[in-house]
């Protein structure tokens, strides 16, 4: 094995990854931001709408209510765009934490190393193979960390909050409220994806299984 590449100190995620990375935080913190907000002024208009009763001064109510139906309009014009771009982002990338890898570990070394992960083939480049079987290692231990009734159990929650999402949206399509609307569509729309992002993944982490495999046969038998 020829002379390892220079270290250096660990990349952070935005260099190692690229601007995808970034983009998928973005779409992350946005839609969470949005949806808190939603969810906060719906609680907010409802106090105010009990106070306004009681001390005889509707247009607390009315006015609440037209921020309420403003955020609502624009959480459910771009959370679910949001939503879907960083559910999509994070399923291409398969994220291990800097700090896990080889000290030497750039973006193009990565690259390589994740084509050969997920087509389970080994290079003439011993280094490369390293850094495929490290990376690979991490990714799939996490899925075979879990046991299937965890999985189970996660599949079954994320159905039943897909449920109360639409029961949700389609209460609020009936009433007319768009921040019910944005928050049913966007609570559906979330767990849907947290309950078929494993099983999108299922088959690319089971490449990698085999390629953790094929990297260690061959190391055992280069020692023999």
């Amino acid at each position: 094995m020829h002379q390892p590449p220079n270290a250096r100190l660990p990349p952070s995620h935005g260099e190692l990854y690229g601007p995808r990375f970034v983009v998928m935080v973005l779409c992350w913190v946005v839609s969470v931001l949005l949806t808190l907000l939603s969810l906060g002024w719906r609680v907010l208009s409802t106090v105010l709408a009990d106070v306004a009763r009681l001390v005889g001064e509707p247009f607390w109510t009315d006015t609440a209510a037209h921020v309420s139906d403003a955020i609502g309009v624009v959480s459910l014009v771009s959370c679910p765009v949001l939503l879907t771009v960083a559910l999509v982002l994070l399923a291409s990338q398969d994220l291990v934490e800097p700090q896990l890898l080889p000290p030497w570990t750039t973006r193009e070394r990565l690259r390589i190393a994740r084509v050969l992960a997920v087509n389970a083939v080994l290079s003439n480049d011993p280094w490369a193979n390293l850094l495929a079987r490290s990376y690979a290692g991490r990714v799939s231990s996490w899925s075979s960390a879990l046991p299937r009734s965890l999985m189970a159990i996660s599949l079954a929650c994320s159905g039943l909050m897909v449920v109360g999402g639409v029961f949700l949206l389609l209460r609020a399509v009936r009433s007319g409220d768009p921040n019910d609307m944005a928050i049913g569509l966007n609570t559906a729309l979330l767990f849907a994806g947290f309950a078929v992002l494993p099983l999108a993944l299922a088959p690319r982490r089971r490449r990698m299984r085999e390629f953790c495999a094929l990297y260690d046969a061959a190391r055992q038998r280069a020692a023999r």
